[in-house]
């Protein structure tokens, strides 16, 4: 009859034997601090026991290739409507689409 191998944890304590602890602290009505007390095991060990932990694996994705050179970007044309302003001197016009404060369009001129 071939034995079953028990995987044992850095301090020697087997998953079964922790199982066992927890079952047997469940069944006992003690706090959890007194059955460990009575058992001599580790208050902060036997908590750690309770809570699964998680395996911290650490996704790593490739970064997306580079491509060099232009690409095309199409942008959809918007209809402006009529402009807020237009200034005109000789054959020269200016279209100002939204609307600006006095100010702006006399630096405009005075530039």
């Amino acid at each position: 009859m071939e034995a079953k191998e028990v995987k044992s944890t850095k301090r020697g304590i087997s998953q079964q034997e922790r199982q066992a602890h927890l079952n047997n602290w469940k069944i006992s009505g003690k706090s959890k601090k007194e059955y460990c007390l009575e058992q001599g095991i580790n208050y902060y060990t036997f908590m750690s026991w309770l809570t699964p932990k998680k395996k911290n694996k650490v996704v790593r994705s490739k970064p997306a290739p580079t491509v060099k050179g232009f690409s095309e970007v199409t942008l959809p044309i918007k209809s402006a409507g009529s402009p807020f302003a237009r200034i005109s001197y000789g054959k020269t016009a200016v279209e100002i689409l939204h609307p600006v404060s006095p100010d702006f369009i006399r630096q405009l001129l005075n530039s």
